[in-house]
């Protein structure tokens, strides 16, 4: 929710553009019109993310269309839950299969239009699993592993953004944006 209270009309006001992943199990349909949220930590949120009250602290599809009709944000699939996906360890793909393809189906109807974008939620993935999600229709799938990206869309590298400021932002951003820096970085600090 907070990409809706706090993200949303900073990017409106000056013109630009996000993705924005959701899980839909999450996202409800009550009539809610929010200007504020409580200031909660992260460990918070997710409870309540978990809880019955997650419309405290989650978008509802209302405002999931509103951001997107406005064209600020661009709504794509993060899978409809967040929980750690363990079908790697079980093997079971067929469940995983199932999953992303209600994810996708519960994001048509509501938003009408096809998410393209997979953000693998907790960045858990395989080369199965991405044959699964291309078989499904997705065009760029996204992890949630460091470094400079490279042409393929199917192993497209985030950077977790975190609360240390413009100037750690900053040498993030020149170091990833640099195939060969972004490795000797790597290999200094991990």
């Amino acid at each position: 929710m907070d990409n809706y209270i706090y993200a949303y009309p900073v990017l409106k006001k000056y013109k630009m553009k996000a993705l924005l992943f959701v899980a839909t199990e999450f996202i409800t349909d009550l009539e809610l019109k929010r200007d504020s949220l409580n200031p909660l930590s992260h460990k918070q949120m997710w409870r309540l993310a978990f809880s019955e009250r997650k419309h405290e602290v989650m978008c509802t599809w209302n405002e999931l269309r509103e951001m997107q009709y406005e064209g600020v944000f661009d709504i794509q699939s993060h899978g409809p839950t967040h929980k750690t996906p363990d079908f790697i360890e079980m093997a079971d793909y067929q469940t995983l299969e199932n999953d992303l393809r209600i994810g996708k189906e519960l994001l048509i109807k509501n938003l009408g239009k096809e998410p393209l974008h997979l953000a693998w939620p907790r960045g858990v993935y395989d080369s199965k699993a991405v044959k699964i999600a291309k078989k499904l229709g997705f065009k760029a799938l996204y992890t949630t592993q460091r470094g400079a990206n490279t042409d393929d869309l199917f192993h497209i590298k985030r950077l977790a953004i975190k609360n240390k400021g413009i100037g750690w932002l900053n040498k993030k951003l020149i170091i990833y944006s640099s195939s060969l820096l972004s490795k000797i970085y790597y290999r200094i600090r991990f």
